[in-house]
């Protein structure tokens, strides 16, 4: 790639060619567009989430500081479990450096307001829950190591509200829908007449929890 984009410039700085899968995913982020990568252990799908964190950097650096303001562009890098976690922040320090990078497991919290954050998907489904100011400016998630839920009943709910609803349309938690859950069956735990977007809800139930998803 002789080009001037920022993906030729991050292939220049890998010590490798980067595969047709790998730049056509690439460049669908640069055109602000989402991208599932699927292909076998080893093949390099995490160089796709890295241009991501790239991106947001670049983003960062090039948008306008004001005072008050909170800076566009951080990338979330998210895996399943801590020790995933503690292990990409590892890898993502060495190739963007120490300050560029955050890390937050529940456990931990280092530079949570960094360009590129790594954290469970735990912790980013209780800030989505939660609205957590550190959402704001937040331009890239990568969800690596991705699971599929194991509950066929939680993608046939989110199939049919698809089918029936507008993203934006606001959900109103009835009586029925928080207290009335059968044992051993997982919720979103919002409080009676708390209100919601379809979109907030969607992301509530399908990012999976440690003991809902088959490896």
């Amino acid at each position: 790639m002789q080009d001037g984009s920022r993906l030729a410039k991050f292939a220049a700085e890998v010590e490798f060619t980067l595969d047709d899968f790998q730049i056509d995913a690439c460049r669908a982020l640069e055109e602000n567009r989402d991208v599932l990568v699927c292909a076998p252990t080893g093949a390099g799908k995490t160089v796709v989430g890295e241009f991501a964190a790239y991106l947001a950097l670049e983003s960062r650096q090039s948008s306008p500081t004001f005072r008050h303001s909170t800076p566009r562009g951080t990338c979330f890098y998210t895996t399943p479990i801590k020790a995933l976690s503690n292990q990409k922040y590892n890898d993502l320090v060495e190739r963007f450096g120490e300050g560029e990078v955050g890390l937050l497991t529940g456990d931990i919290t280092l530079h949570p307001h960094a360009p590129v954050v790594v954290l469970t998907t735990e912790v980013l489904r209780s800030m989505l829950h939660s609205r957590s100011p550190l959402l704001a400016g937040l331009t890239h998630v990568v969800m690596d190591e991705v699971h599929y839920p194991a509950s066929i009943t939680k993608v046939m709910t989110a199939l049919l509200a698809l089918e029936n609803s507008a993203l934006d349309d606001t959900v109103v938690f009835s009586a029925d829908a928080v207290y009335k859950n059968e044992g051993n069956t997982s919720n979103i735990s919002r409080d009676l007449n708390e209100e919601m977007t379809m979109e907030e809800c969607l992301y509530g139930m399908m990012l999976e929890s440690a003991n809902e998803c088959t490896y």
